[in-house]
């Protein structure tokens, strides 16, 4: 299994890499944000994820995933190991709203920068600012910061933002709408010039069904990301394009009766499986 995507009530850091913000940032935020509470609604205290192989029988050592949910939920600590690459250790902190504040995250033993995020809300429980700072606990020194500063309209919805690099180097992202008021178009400008666009499509309960843009290898518009929900409007299916290409992974998500997810599986577009996780849980 190359990567997994949605893991309960973890929220990772600010990537320098390429991705839409909005969905990053927002949507993204927003679907952890329900996927703590309802742990908190269930009153989970630990998860243990289990992955198997692609005949889903094998139990696969490539990945492992546990999360601890300490005092109340006031702090989240996840630690996600992957073969050749160490173990991640994310502490996400919580206010008494049941805000993130801040994270922290690190990998061991491989690397002694540590990286913590921390969260600046309005008073709606929008996002005002996402700052990351990356310390090289060794040299004491940092390494690489990132701010993303979030502007809104009247109506509570993001219309700009600003990514700020170790404090020089910004790139602003712009936002219009669709009829309905959802944000439909990302524009990402560097000194003025465009430099890349993003297309957000939604059904008619105004859930994100697809993120799209322009693919230069075929040279049209395609999908990064479809989703697909059950009638819980939980995420029942997520398609996902391999960055600068035309394959595509298809995951697939299952979920118990306290509408915690019970497994996700991983298939290739010809409907290989390519990998399971099967989460258990303890109260």
């Amino acid at each position: 299994m190359k990567v997994v995507l949605f893991v309960f009530g973890l929220v990772t850091v600010i990537s320098s890499a390429k991705s839409q913000y909005y969905f990053t940032d927002i949507i993204s935020h927003r679907q952890s944000d329900y996927q703590y509470k309802q742990l908190l609604a269930a009153k989970v205290k630990h998860i243990n994820a289990i992955s198997y192989g692609k005949d889903s029988a094998t139990v696969s050592k490539t990945f492992s995933l546990e999360q601890d949910i300490i005092d109340g939920g006031k702090k989240v600590i996840t630690k996600t190991t992957l073969a050749n690459s160490g173990t991640t250790i994310i502490e996400n902190n919580y206010s008494g709203d049941k805000l993130l504040t801040s994270l922290n995250s690190i990998v061991q033993p491989l690397s002694t920068v540590t990286t913590k995020t921390e969260y600046t809300y309005g008073e709606q429980g929008t996002i005002l600012a996402i700052n990351s700072i990356s310390l090289d606990t060794l040299a004491s020194t940092s390494s690489f910061s990132e701010k993303h500063n979030w502007q809104y309209n009247e109506k509570n919805k993001p219309t700009q933002m600003l990514n700020i690099k170790n404090n020089k180097d910004t790139l602003k992202v712009l936002f219009s709408f669709d009829e309905k008021g959802n944000v439909a178009e990302e524009k990402w400008y560097r000194k003025g010039r465009e430099i890349e666009n993003y297309y957000y499509y939604y059904d008619e309960d105004g859930l994100l069904t697809d993120v799209v843009r322009y693919n230069n290898r075929v040279r049209k518009l395609l999908p990064d990301f479809v989703y697909e929900y059950d009638d819980n409007a939980n995420i029942a299916k997520m398609t996902q394009t391999i960055k600068g290409g035309t394959d595509y992974f298809i995951w697939k998500y299952t979920y118990n009766d306290k509408n915690l997810k019970a497994t996700e599986s991983c298939y290739t577009r010809k409907n290989q499986l390519e990998g399971k996780v099967v989460y258990e849980y303890s109260y």
